[in-house]
């Protein structure tokens, strides 16, 4: 019997801080080693790790007033009560000799750090089906019906045959105009009923202003009728040719082609009627 006990005094009992402890704590496990030489040392194997024990840091001894503190810091993972094996420890002294010391159990106890029993909530209970609103479509159906009807309708509109403009008449000095226009537009020419509207705009005004020569530049021409003619409405002459000139060299709708050559006729009656009314009152 007191053999035994002789023994486990040996083997002394390692401390655990903290204890107990929780999953994941930081764990420092120490041993005080009495050792009657002063001058001998220790030699300290590492705890080997597992699903229990992690290492956090090696073996260290801290010198005491007897002999030396032996301390592992380590983290724990599984909940209960355990017993952790600890390495031996070898005291070296001067002269050579080893002596062993037995490393023994430390005994830890771990707690999870979940609540006990059921750690979910339990289910709420289903809620009622949310009510769908009833959506009409048939204001939409509506509209979209009003918008197709109203491209198409403003589809026919574009596509309807228009009264073509002829430069007829009779001009200053008893001259007929020329069909060309027209006979240019029937045959679908769009660039050339630019060209043509724009030499018969030059050649009408040329009859009320000579300076303003047809084979003059556009720009040259419009500064010489407006050095002759400031009462005329330039500005609108001026808008009308410069798309002309454009519509010439360039793809255009033959639709918008068209609309200048209405427009330029308009403008060159207006300016005719002008010139006649001012005629009329000279005489």
């Amino acid at each position: 019997m007191n053999a035994v006990v002789g023994t486990l005094l040996l083997v002394q009992v390692w401390s655990v801080a903290p204890t107990p402890s929780t999953i994941g704590d930081t764990v420092v496990l120490e041993r005080e080693i009495a050792v009657a030489d002063p001058t001998a040392s220790l030699r300290l194997a590492p705890i080997e790790g597992s699903l229990l024990v992690e290492p956090l840091a090696g073996p260290e001894a801290i010198t005491a007033s007897d002999g030396f503190i032996v301390r592992y810091v380590v983290a724990l993972f599984e909940t209960g009560d355990h017993t952790i094996p600890m390495p031996d420890i070898e005291l070296v002294y001067p002269t050579g000799r080893l002596e062993t010391r037995v490393g023994g159990e430390a005994f830890v106890t771990v707690l999870s750090v979940l609540p006990q029993g059921e750690s979910l909530p339990a289910p709420r209970a289903s809620r009622e089906p949310i009510p769908r609103n009833v959506l009409r479509t048939a204001p939409a159906i509506l509209l979209v019906m009003g918008v197709v009807a109203l491209t198409v309708g403003w589809g026919l509109m574009r596509r309807r045959s228009r009264v073509r403009p002829v430069w007829a008449g009779v001009g200053k000095g008893g001259e007929d105009a020329s069909p060309a226009v027209s006979r240019w537009i029937a045959a679908g020419e769009p660039r050339a009923v630019a060209t043509v509207t724009t030499h018969e705009v030059r050649v009408r005004v040329q009859q009320y202003v000579p300076e303003a020569e047809p084979s003059l530049d556009l720009e040259d021409w419009l500064h010489t009728v407006e050095a002759h003619r400031p009462d005329w409405p330039l500005r609108e002459l001026s808008e009308v040719m410069q798309a002309l000139e454009r519509a010439s060299f360039a793809p255009a709708i033959p639709s918008d082609v068209i609309a200048l050559t209405d427009e330029a006729q308009v403008i060159v009656q207006t300016i005719e009627e002008s010139e006649s009314a001012s005629e009329e009152g000279e005489e």
